[in-house]
């Protein structure tokens, strides 16, 4: 799909950092439910290019 949009990209499996594949949701998740908990945003504008609030 990326190389479809003319865009390169070296995609490895999340094993090469230690996640195990089947474990990225969980994590995900799991990262989400802390943020909402801590009342932190659950947006880092750096990542996602959007701002807080912004949908």
């Amino acid at each position: 799909m990326i190389q479809r949009h003319g865009l390169e990209a070296n995609v490895q499996s999340t094993e090469k950092v230690g996640i195990m594949p089947n474990r990225v949701k969980t994590i995900a998740f799991s990262w989400l439910a802390l943020r909402l908990n801590q009342r932190l945003p659950d947006n880092l504008p750096l990542v996602t290019e959007h701002a807080i609030g912004e949908s």
